[in-house]
Formats: structure tokens, C-alpha cells, sequence
């Protein structure tokens, strides 16, 4: 099939940059006419490369993803997760103060009331 050395650099540039299927093909079809990959296995070799590099791609963007959250903690920013977590809570505090103000409403009137039953 393909040898080591050329299947990894093929991976490695897959890795660093996006390769569309048309340029895997056009690569395996000049492996093909060199002879390092017999014919009858060029889709086989095409779709192990698109499989690899697709798998690489995911993991360079969890890696990514990894280091900005680390950076995201050094800096001292809050992750979305924990602003949406402070919304919430702020949200139910404003419902809760909006039932205290209410509540003193009603007690004002109840204590006006009284007031003027004992006069």
C-alpha cells in the first residue's frame, strides 16, 4: 500500500492544513504514477487519509479548545458556563426582590388600614 514515510508526511500535511478530497486524490494519483500505491487500492488509500485527517483535525481543535480554556482560567475570565450560572441566579433574586417589594406593599396598606379601623 503506501509506505510509512509518505503516508505520514501525507498525514502532516493534512494535519497543518485542510486538504480537500480533490487534492488527496490528485496527491494518491501521483503516488499512483510513481508506483508507491498500486491503482486498485487508490480509493482505499484516498479514504484512509480523509479518515486520518479528519481525526487529526479533531484533535488539534480539543487541543485548541484545551489550551483557551487554561488560558481563559490564568486570566481570571469567567467561562460562558459561568456567566449563564450568574444570570440565572441574578434572574431569581430580581423575582425574589420583586415579591419583597410586593410583600411591603401589602403589608403598608394592611398597617394603613389598621391605622384607620383604630381611629
Amino acid at each position: 500500500m503506501l509506505n510509512d514515510f509518505i503516508k505520514k508526511t501525507l498525514l502532516l500535511g493534512i494535519g497543518s492544513i485542510s486538504l480537500t478530497k480533490k487534492k488527496v486524490e490528485d496527491i494518491v494519483d501521483d503516488l499512483v504514477k510513481q508506483g508507491e500505491v498500486e491503482a486498485k487500492d487508490r480509493m482505499k488509500v484516498v479514504d484512509t487519509i480523509m479518515q486520518e485527517g479528519e481525526q487529526i483535525n479533531k484533535d488539534n481543535m480539543r487541543r485548541i479548545k484545551d489550551i483557551i480554556k487554561n488560558d481563559v482560567r490564568d486570566l481570571g475570565l469567567v467561562t460562558r458556563e459561568e456567566f449563564d450560572e450568574v444570570k440565572r441566579r441574578l434572574e431569581v433574586l430580581e423575582l425574589v426582590n420583586l415579591d419583597l417589594q410586593d410583600l411591603r406593599e401589602r403589608i403598608e396598606l394592611l398597617e394603613d388600614l389598621a391605622k384607620s379601623e383604630s381611629k
